[in-house]
């Protein structure tokens, strides 16, 4: 039960953590979405951008590790308020530069930034829902898959509109920095550890098996959207109009899972949902897979949206249980797993494609939905 002192507090925090995830979806959306204007920008060739997609997820593990390090001694309030709104100036210096050499340091700072901030706003998240003694984060991911789609959509009228990449860049930066930097301030106050006498150990076990349920989500979720169209159009004979609907309907899934996961949790505990988004996710993959029309693939990229939906949220929901001290460092650690799955979803579709077909490649990604289902019992926290 929230008491009437503490009740606007909470509020105000779930607000800016919320905030935090809005900015982060936004600004990573923003981007990706412009990997076609940054390689003529910079004249690079298919290769060379390859390696800079490569290299955000890479320096945003190790972002992670530094979150882990920083939020016991400072407090994940602290660490979000100064890397949060870094992320989105970092993409500003990206749409300017027209030289690799500084594309790169941005990027590098992009990715370090993106990797503290992920870790801090999910130790935010699970302090906040702490609080309220009932699950709450979905929620918070579900604003950032809604910023993601806003920013996706902004990006598409930015291109119509020839605005120039920095100019876009700039003013977007310029209306979400601000409104983060005045929120922050109503972050939740975390103590930092180093404050105790005798610090809580985390075990390196229940992180290890939660985050290789993560790393198997983020790894289907990658494929997914990096490769959804390209199914479409080269496996399905669709146009590109009908292609781009199979990750809008991903996204859409997505979302419309993560707004009912909260609730869901609260009635039927995070294993039974785990266990059901696998199951769909088993199913989903081998529908796209097999998908004799078009229909069928949009159906079965809808199913796997909805699959992946509970599986972020109570993946942090479930470390955090194992930090007694809710210190982060269970939450840093479980989102070095995130980017790896990422690094191993998108390459391996690709890979897959290459040496047989795409929809072999879809289907073999069924052995990440199948970890998950085998993984499940690991998802347990206890209630709220």
């Amino acid at each position: 039960m929230i008491s009437s002192q503490t009740a606007p507090m909470l509020v105000r925090a779930r607000f800016a953590t919320t905030i935090a995830y809005v900015v982060q979806g936004f600004s990573l959306a923003i981007l990706v979405t412009h990997t076609p204007a940054i390689m003529r920008q910079l004249d690079l060739s298919d290769g060379e951008l390859a390696l800079l997609l490569v290299l955000v997820p890479v320096v945003a593990a190790g972002g992670s590790v530094i979150a882990g390090l920083l939020a016991p001694r400072l407090g994940s309030k602290t660490v979000l308020r100064f890397f949060g709104p870094i992320v989105p100036l970092s993409v500003v210096v990206v749409g300017f530069s027209s030289d690799i050499g500084l594309t790169v340091f941005a990027l590098v700072v992009f990715g370090v930034a993106l990797g503290v901030s992920d870790a801090a706003m999910n130790m935010q998240a699970t302090s906040v829902q702490h609080g309220y003694g009932r699950p709450i984060i979905s929620s918070c991911y579900a604003w950032l898959t809604l910023a993601s789609i806003l920013g996706a959509l902004l990006s598409s009228g930015e291109a119509v509109l020839e605005v120039p990449l920095g100019a876009f860049f700039l003013s977007c930066a310029a209306v979400v920095v601000p409104v983060q930097v005045f929120v922050g301030r109503y972050l939740t106050t975390d103590v930092a550890t180093e404050m105790r006498e005798e610090p809580a150990t985390v075990p390196w076990g229940p992180v290890i098996l939660i985050g290789l349920g993560l790393m198997c989500a983020s790894a289907v979720d990658s494929a997914a959207t990096n490769w959804s169209a390209a199914f479409m159009v080269n496996d399905m004979g669709a146009s590109e109009a009908i292609a781009a609907l199979g990750f809008a309907v991903y996204s859409f899934a997505l979302l419309l899972g993560q707004v009912f996961v909260d609730r869901l949790d609260a009635r039927f505990g995070p294993v039974a949902l785990v266990r059901t988004g696998a199951a769909l996710g088993i199913a989903a993959v081998l529908v796209i897979a097999i998908a004799p029309t078009q229909d069928a693939a949009l159906f079965g990229f809808a199913l796997l949206g909805l699959s992946v939906s509970p599986m972020l949220p109570l993946a942090y929901t479930a470390g955090a249980s194992h930090d007694p001290d809710r210190s982060g460092r269970a939450i840093a650690r479980i989102n070095v797993f995130y980017y790896v799955g990422l690094l191993l979803g998108a390459p391996s579709i690709g890979l897959i494609a290459e040496a047989s077909s795409m929809r072999m490649g879809f289907a073999l990604i069924v052995a990440g939905p199948i970890v998950i289902l085998a993984l499940a019992r690991a998802f347990r926290a206890p209630r709220l």
